[in-house]
């Protein structure tokens, strides 16, 4: 499904309306998270249609369990990407909300990307929704 934005221009991308791709990656029913991230080839992908073009502001809802920290990422939106770490947080039944960064968005339909960024070690993560919220002013 295309992802659109809710009255304030938020797109809140879920577990739920993600399109899965890879070895290892699914749909876990008890959190409604995408989980078994460890395979190189998986990704999830998106359709987005921002309301504006602008900067977004990249909100994570995530678990990943200490030991399997570190992993890197890129979240790709056109030819805009954003790279980092996942960071632990404690166990994979304890989720945290970070925002990890701003990424430009056009006002056109598009395709939003998560994915490894090299070798996994562990898990890259469990993931639930990935918010981007226009960043006001910009």
């Amino acid at each position: 499904e295309v992802v659109l934005p809710d009255g304030k221009g938020t797109l809140r991308l879920t577990a739920g309306n993600a399109e899965i791709y890879g070895t290892t990656l699914v749909l876990e029913r008890q959190y409604g998270n995408l989980g078994m991230w460890t395979s190189d080839n998986d990704h999830a992908t998106w359709t987005v249609q921002p309301a504006r073009a602008g900067k977004y502001g990249v909100w994570i809802d995530y678990a990943c369990e200490d030991k399997s920290a570190g992993n890197g990422y890129v979240l790709q939106a056109g030819t805009s990407r954003l790279t980092g770490r996942v960071a632990g947080t404690k166990n994979w039944d304890t989720y945290q909300r970070i925002h990890i960064g701003d990424i430009p968005l056009t006002a056109a339909r598009q395709r939003v990307t998560l994915r490894p960024d090299g070798k996994i070690t562990g898990a890259l993560l469990d993931l639930k929704t990935l918010e981007l919220i226009p960043v006001a002013g910009e």
